[in-house]
């Protein structure tokens, strides 16, 4: 009966996203914005409509992680050759500091008794 719960909950948001992200493109607004909103309205706060906080919870935290990946993948396909000149000067810049720091660490644990 747990796990029959779980779906209808995550069911029940994933159609209240859903009508939610409709009614805002409608409105020319930002997706994400209704997105924010149905998880204020629809968790524990306000309507407490979701129950399962552990899986829900798992599910967000993934969703994050997906929203991350997404948008540093148009990131790259916008700013990549920007990017890649920018992170190649940072690794030549910052490596001798390394060393130098590296070099000063050892002789230093090696001058301890």
């Amino acid at each position: 009966m747990m796990l029959q719960s779980v779906f209808s909950e995550f069911a029940l948001l994933l159609m209240i996203s859903a009508a939610a992200g409709a009614t805002s493109l409608w409105l020319r607004q930002p997706v994400l914005i209704a997105y924010i909103v149905v998880g204020i309205v629809a968790g524990p706060a306000v309507l407490g409509v979701v129950t399962a906080h552990d899986q829900i919870d798992l599910l967000a935290q993934i969703g994050v992680a997906i929203l991350l990946f997404v948008v540093g993948l148009k990131c790259v396909s916008h700013f990549g050759p920007v990017m890649l000149a920018a992170g190649m000067f940072s690794d030549i810049a910052w490596s001798p500091l390394a060393w130098a720091q590296l070099i000063a660490q050892r002789e230093y644990l090696q001058g301890m008794p």
